[in-house]
């Protein structure tokens, strides 16, 4: 019972098998556990020395009726303590052809564009070689991350052979092996990289559920210049024309704005849905897929006040880290972060920004983190004031502001 293996092992077992599981049932086939620490004596009559230990006892086969006592030490499984591998081991075994639904799929160039875009689903794809020594290190805990979501509709788990399947990998951006990329709902323009420098089981299955640092930085980073600041005035996170009114950007520029994430409208000249006209002095909806509406920049002001607009942004997102509200102080700092004009001021390419950016990631990761060190300013925000400081991060963030 105290192990960790054993636990997750039994766990999926229990969600996959048939409920026929009792002893006097005419099923070929029981499932039974034994609680090793507690029965010591019986343990050791099977010569079990760790745990999980999973064997096959053969019925009338394996131990004398008249003694009780085994005949050998029984059929032991070595394989990969996973639902699959296990009933491909007693199939072998049994001569039985039991199906089991396989809890990471396999992927191949014709299949895995279709198989990603899945509205319903959030896709994680494994791209792994066969003779990648760190993917076969990788596997057994890619499995686990299968097994956690085997009973999840709403989640995908897959890998895909890169030696097999080149053209798929060269689609996707594949560099390094293994590389782990999340499609999920609602986001399927690219992957989502796993980035961490620890690819455990349950940093993962967190990546999975809730890639919101990862899903921040690639909107902003699929925006033309000066798009994100647009897209956070336009939902309230800066207050509307803060920032924009002061490089010259009308009202104007960002009721367009807003009609394209509204309707998706196509402008005149327009190219294609999907076209990235990234690093361009045009705005554009980069939250549905690609450009659909292209709104001047020929009007932003070349002599604005490019440091006063980035204390501003970093005074607005201490604002919001000072309510707890970490997604929109990350929101607001990585636009900071991916826009020249602001990154390149003094304050932008400050570590002392790029120390709250990062506090604002580990936030978001971790949401229990937001109650430690932060009072609750509900009176603060975007059009309130700070009704002190707590001395811990926000106290931080507002010394960045003033610095």
């Amino acid at each position: 019972r105290w192990s960790g293996h054993e636990s997750d092992e039994q766990e999926e077992t229990t969600r996959r098998r048939q409920p026929r599981d009792d002893p006097g049932s005419s099923s070929k086939l029981v499932f039974g556990t034994v609680d090793a620490e507690r029965h010591k004596r019986l343990a050791a009559t099977f010569g079990v020395t760790n745990a999980p230990y999973v064997a096959l006892l053969r019925n009338d086969d394996w131990y004398d009726r008249a003694t009780g006592v085994p005949h050998s030490p029984a059929t032991r499984f070595g394989g990969y303590l996973a639902f699959a591998p296990t009933v491909e081991w007693l199939n072998a075994r049994l001569g039985t052809n039991v199906h089991a639904k396989p809890i990471v799929a396999d992927l191949s160039t014709e299949t895995i564009d279709a198989y990603v875009a899945d509205p319903n689903a959030d896709v994680l794809v494994e791209f792994y070689a066969p003779w990648c020594g760190h993917c076969k290190q990788f596997a057994p805990f890619y499995h686990e991350i299968g097994a956690h979501f085997s009973a999840d509709p709403r989640v995908k788990i897959a890998r895909l052979d890169v030696d097999a399947h080149r053209v798929a990998a060269d689609s996707y951006g594949v560099t390094g092996l293994p590389s782990l990329q999340l499609f999920p709902r609602g986001y399927k323009r690219r992957g989502l990289h796993f980035r961490g420098s620890e690819r455990t089981p349950a940093r993962i299955i967190s990546f999975v559920k809730s890639p919101q640092v990862y899903l921040v930085e690639a909107t902003v980073t699929d925006m033309p210049e000066w798009d994100c600041v647009l897209w956070l005035e336009s939902r309230g996170v800066l207050a509307r024309g803060e920032i924009s009114g002061r490089f010259g950007l009308t009202p104007e520029h960002l009721r367009a704005f807003e009609s394209v994430a509204r309707d998706g409208t196509k402008g005149e000249g327009d190219e294609a849905a999907g076209d990235d006209t990234a690093g361009g002095k045009e705005a554009g909806d980069a939250t549905s897929g690609g450009t659909t509406r292209r709104v001047s920049y020929e009007d932003i002001d070349p002599d604005a006040d490019a440091d006063d607009a980035a204390r501003a942004m970093i005074a607005a997102a201490h604002r919001w880290a000072g309510r707890s509200r970490w997604l929109e102080t990350m929101e607001i700092l990585t636009c900071v972060s991916h826009t020249p004009a602001l990154r390149r001021t003094g304050i932008g390419s400050s570590p002392a920004m790029w120390n709250f950016l990062d506090n604002a990631k580990l936030h978001v990761e971790d949401p229990s983190l937001a109650a430690s060190g932060f009072a609750d300013d509900s009176a603060g925000g975007e059009d309130g004031s700070d009704d002190g400081e707590d001395g811990g991060a926000t106290g931080f963030a507002q010394a960045v502001a003033e610095a």
